[in-house]
């Protein structure tokens, strides 16, 4: 296949991504969900370092 011919191939498949509307305004609901996600990201890393920990494995060694 022709270079040219991907490359029109790949542009198709290419399409710009637009940013949704932020509102002026967040609702009481919506912040209580983003701190309950939030706490159970910060309980998932909590138990993911303490697996390491166990393990004696530093995971920012690499870093």
């Amino acid at each position: 296949m022709d270079p040219q011919e991907d490359e029109q191939e790949e542009s198709r498949w290419v399409h710009e991504v637009k940013k949704a509307p932020t509102p002026d305004v967040v609702s009481g609901m919506e912040v209580d969900k983003l701190t309950q996600v939030v706490e159970q990201l910060l309980d998932a890393v909590e138990l993911l370092s303490n697996s390491f920990g166990s393990l004696g494995v530093d995971p920012c060694d690499g870093l």
